[in-house]
């Protein structure tokens, strides 16, 4: 528990020098932490309908197209107020994305059908490793990580499994 918090001071510290230098309100990060009960109550909820007898494949569905159904009014009513256009490259990025988002849902809802979510659900966190990594690789040009954030989440994650398998 200690590393874990010792891990998150650090990259906390990445993530304020990343919010000084776009700008930012410092409350702007409580919207990560937010998102992260959300999904964790999400995940609860999830589970019981894995266990109420829906399967995987069901529930993954389900849930494209409520995500569907909840985006299309946001994303028509962004456009009429702010008459952007849509940028082909970005959108080709984040079809390709999405797309890999919608397997993982898939692998997503098959592992926590067949898993305890107690031990679910902080396996599935280690995806701020491959996050930090793929952006070094990726986002050079885009975003700040330092070998700092690399390791930081290393330990992070490292203790999450330790916790999880000590349980």
């Amino acid at each position: 528990t200690v590393a874990i918090v010792v891990g998150v001071s650090i990259i906390s510290q990445d993530t304020r020098k990343e919010v000084d230098r776009h700008g930012y309100s410092p409350l702007i990060m409580l919207l990560p932490l937010l998102s992260a009960v959300l999904v964790a109550s999400a995940v609860v909820v999830r589970k019981f309908a894995l266990n109420s007898g829906l399967g995987p494949y069901q529930t993954g569905g389900i849930n494209m197209v409520i995500g569907l159904v909840v985006a299309i009014p946001v994303f028509v009513g962004r456009r009429r107020n702010h008459e952007e256009s849509i940028d082909r490259t970005g959108l080709k990025y984040f079809v390709v994305a999405s797309l890999i988002m919608a397997f993982a849902f898939v692998v997503y809802y098959v592992a926590l059908g067949s898993i305890p979510a107690n031990v679910f659900y902080p396996l599935i966190h280690t995806q701020s490793l491959f996050a930090i990594a793929l952006s070094a690789i990726f986002l050079k040009q885009l975003e700040v990580v330092t070998y700092r954030s690399g390791i930081s989440a290393a330990v992070i994650v490292t203790s999450v499994i330790l916790v999880v398998l000590g349980s």
